[in-house]
């Protein structure tokens, strides 16, 4: 079976039939050096997938000539006995075009076919009364990214990139246990978090990652040369009795107390950590009715390096690189979301907007998940009319919110 697609710049749109079918051989239908620079991005993506037996050929047309692309058109129909046409990509011309080409080669098994991508529903365009493949597809979000292009960089390729979490139930009891404490007082939270982190420095326990034994001197001079003082009241004490720190003790010389595990350390040294994982692990909560998840994957931390080459930042290469805190995918739709537990800075709309519109293309939709935005009435307000004309929503307050409420949010986005 051969399918062709009219390329289009979203590139969901040229590889949906490749997706539900697997035909034989794809032809891209367009520019000469437009198509056969995304085709090397487009088999890349079906070795992610897992396909290598569907072929990638070109067939080059000049636009804006309907003379032209009718007579490609023709030479593809005389070369092949079946033909699928997805009409999913292409513009009004290239609509003009198959119609004449069906008016005149209909007989010779034509057939027209077009998929809406956020339904997942197949249309028969040639009303023989068969649908193409109705199969709904799904992505992972490391195959939408490569779809785009990209690739996603792992801790493995460079320390600090995209980290693995390991779910466990424990773990996410813990996740949501440090939830409880943290939505009381977000800002509070932040900065003792903060404060932690830079405490770190001057851990002298320096065998074991999860102990901290710091000089109380040390850690009381660093804190003024920043402004600050030593104030561990508010949420330390909720921790321990949690058990998120273990063996707390603090005097005059000597601050020491032990993490639970490295993945709640990672939890109380970022402030912005825990609001992601709560939003990833909401939305992984979520189910169909028949128990299957809602989201088809989710992650989060996803650092993406948008030209799909990871360098080693030694040979002179400098990586375009963004990190989104959560993504998740419904189908092969994805969600972008960026999450802030205190102030938002004024760009954060726009880096949110420019990856969503690079790895999700037209279908891509865009979420900003806030506690306190921490912005006055006026700027509250250019800020949200800002948001709405970029598309992005916004869902503020989560840390007033039920577990159920954010659950269904997120389910109706």
């Amino acid at each position: 079976m051969v399918v062709v697609e009219f390329f289009s710049d979203t590139p969901i749109d040229n590889m949906i039939s490749t997706l539900t079918g697997c035909p034989d051989k794809v032809i891209l239908v367009g520019q000469s050096k437009i198509i056969k620079r995304s085709g090397q991005n487009y088999k890349k993506f079906l070795a992610s997938i897992g396909n290598d037996r569907t072929e990638i050929d070109y067939c080059s047309i000049i636009p804006h000539d309907l003379g032209n692309i009718v007579k490609a058109l023709e030479k593809i129909v005389m070369e092949y006995s079946e033909c699928h046409f997805d009409l999913t990509g292409g513009d009004e011309l290239a609509m003009a075009a198959i119609g004449i080409i069906y008016e005149r080669f209909g007989g010779k098994g034509i057939k027209l076919h077009q998929y809406n991508i956020k339904t997942g529903a197949v249309y028969d365009c040639d009303m023989d009364g068969r649908v193409f493949s109705s199969e709904i597809p799904s992505l992972t979000v490391e195959q939408n990214i490569i779809l785009h292009g990209g690739s996603i960089v792992t801790d493995a390729q460079r320390s600090g990139s995209t980290y693995s979490w390991n779910f466990t139930e424990s773990f996410e009891k813990d996740v949501f246990a440090m939830w409880e404490i943290c939505r009381k007082n977000c800002a509070l939270w932040n900065y003792q978090v903060t404060m932690l982190s830079e405490i770190m420095t001057f851990n002298s326990a320096a065998d074991d990652e999860l102990q901290l034994c710091a000089n109380m001197a040390d850690v009381e001079v660093y804190l003024r040369t920043k402004g600050n003082s030593l104030n561990l009241d508010g949420i330390f004490d909720k921790l321990v009795e949690a058990g998120m720190l273990v063996g707390f003790g603090m005097d005059d010389e000597m601050l020491q107390f032990r993490f639970k595990d490295k993945q709640v350390k990672m939890c109380l040294t970022k402030a912005g950590t825990l609001l992601e994982l709560v939003t990833l692990l909401s939305a992984r909560r979520i189910t169909k009715e028949d128990g299957k998840p809602y989201f088809t994957d989710a992650r989060t931390g996803v650092m993406i390096d948008w030209d799909g080459i990871v360098h080693n930042n030694k040979d002179g290469n400098v990586d375009t690189e963004n990190e989104i805190d959560v993504i998740l995918m419904k189908g092969v739709v994805p969600i972008f979301i960026s999450c802030k537990n205190g102030k938002i800075p004024d760009d954060e709309l726009y880096k949110l907007n420019t990856v969503a519109e690079q790895f999700g293309s037209d279908y891509a939709k865009k979420v900003l998940v806030a506690a306190d935005m921490g912005k006055k009435a006026n700027s509250r307000k250019y800020f949200l009319e800002r948001a709405k004309d970029m598309g992005i929503q916004i869902i503020e307050n989560v840390h007033t919110m039920s577990p159920e409420k954010f659950e269904n949010i997120l389910k109706n986005i």
